[in-house]
């Protein structure tokens, strides 16, 4: 079989080329067609996955970028709730100081313990607020105890002085430090 190749000049551009083939190519032609439908198919899926890949990408930047928000979300949550938590026993705690709902003698107690197991020649003045003077008048009775009125101390509030030094409670101050330890905590937390 012979191949000659023919050149001609054309006037207008070519729009489709017609080949007559031999009966053997004349066969061939639906295999050929079913293998360029195939790479097509193959084309077409990879395409596909990429797009696929590119999507699952998106998806997995774009949880990332939920979650850090979330994250810091809660973290602010957690920060307002311990505030607002803070700021409810701050007002529990002056409310009840305030109309002198918190009994010093509890800590005046501990406090002359503390004092009295250090000897026994003990001279203690015990200072308090007005408003808790009458709730803590039966420790005058104790030997070596004066009891004195300070107009400085909030209700609830007590200071003991001795010769050796002095001891102070005050319900606000300690209520500021487990705050402030709270707080720092919180801070802390990963």
């Amino acid at each position: 079989m012979s191949h000659d190749i023919v050149q001609m000049s054309m006037s207008r551009p070519l729009m489709s080329v017609r080949a007559h083939a031999s009966s053997e190519m004349a066969r061939q032609v639906p295999a050929v067609r079913r293998l360029l439908r195939l790479r097509d198919m193959a084309h077409e899926q990879e395409l596909a996955r990429q797009a696929t890949e590119a999507c699952a990408a998106g998806l997995q930047d774009c949880l990332r970028d939920v979650r850090a928000a979330v994250d810091a979300r809660l973290d602010e949550v957690a920060t307002l709730a311990t505030e607002l938590g803070l700021a409810v026993a701050r007002e529990i705690v002056g409310d009840a100081v305030g109309r002198a709902g918190v009994d010093p003698l509890p800590a005046i107690r501990r406090s002359l313990g503390e004092c009295v197991a250090h000897g026994s020649d003990v001279a203690l003045t015990v200072h308090v607020a007005a408003a808790d003077h009458e709730r803590v008048a039966a420790l005058a009775e104790l030997q070596g105890v004066r009891l004195a009125v300070d107009a400085n101390l909030a209700n609830g509030s007590v200071r003991i002085e001795t010769r050796a030094g002095s001891i102070a409670y005050d319900p606000q101050e300690v209520l500021q430090r487990v705050s402030d330890e709270l707080r720092r905590e919180l801070a802390a937390c990963p």
